[in-house]
């Protein structure tokens, strides 16, 4: 939460935003053979996301298309990288839960020049149990309630994680991730999740991060951290 964000004010005048260069890596401490170097990772573009009360990650879907976490959306203004705008909501989900906490919105007066996060996007391909992900966006560890200011300097951070599915009835629209402990991840609200094919050595995009829950079944705890998963039906409207 961001209790001290400044009022926002609708801008009039068309500019261009483009993603944020400046990069942090955190690698976590899963081992395996092969990844994506550095390069690969810092090519995901993402867009810093604040809202009247809120701050997050968002990406760019194309035609001006932001995807990000409902929950970030609040007052008839946002700002995207430093630059205000109105926006009209295109599609979100439908509740109040992790698995439906994501909206895609139209922003009105800036060009995003961003390349869409679905150019990386394998419709119908499925994450797998252990394999490598990676959270991306602007997260700074153990800090909260920061100014506006403050948020604006957080760097684009890189979060490596593992898809691992909780052993009792997982929803068919969320990937679960085990990450390195946090106090929490704020700021990776919306931020895209990238899964490591050995095969083509590539990323994929699979969805956005919507946040943590924890998980006990008899003698077994875990936190789980949850990917809403991304599927043509939320892109529905970007033409």
């Amino acid at each position: 939460m961001l209790p001290n964000i400044l009022s926002l004010s609708l801008l009039t005048a068309t500019v261009l935003v483009a993603s944020g260069c400046s990069t942090i890596q955190h690698p976590g401490d899963f081992s395996e053979a092969s990844g994506p170097t550095l390069a690969q990772l810092k090519r995901i573009p993402v867009h810093l996301f604040m809202s009247s009360t809120e701050a997050g990650t968002a990406v760019h879907l194309g035609n001006n298309h932001l995807l990000t976490c409902k929950h970030l959306l609040t007052g008839s203004v946002v700002e995207i990288d430093g630059v205000l705008t109105g926006y009209t909501i295109i599609a979100s989900g439908q509740d109040e839960t992790f698995e439906e906490d994501w909206v895609v919105i139209r922003v009105l007066n800036v060009s995003i020049q961003s390349p869409s996060i679905l150019d990386d996007w394998e419709p119908h391909q499925r994450s797998k149990d252990g394999q490598s992900a990676w959270i991306i966006g602007f997260w700074a560890e153990g800090q909260t309630d920061l100014t506006p200011a403050e948020v604006r300097q957080i760097e684009k951070t890189f979060v490596k994680a593992q898809v691992k599915y909780p052993p009792t009835s997982p929803s068919k629209n969320l990937i679960y991730l085990v990450a390195p402990a946090s106090d929490t991840y704020r700021g990776l609200s919306g931020a895209p999740v990238m899964v490591w094919d050995p095969e083509k050595e590539r990323m994929d995009f699979v969805g956005i991060y919507t946040g943590s829950e924890e998980y006990s079944f008899f003698l077994w705890y875990e936190v789980r951290h949850l990917v809403r998963e991304f599927n043509s039906a939320m892109a529905q409207g970007l033409q």
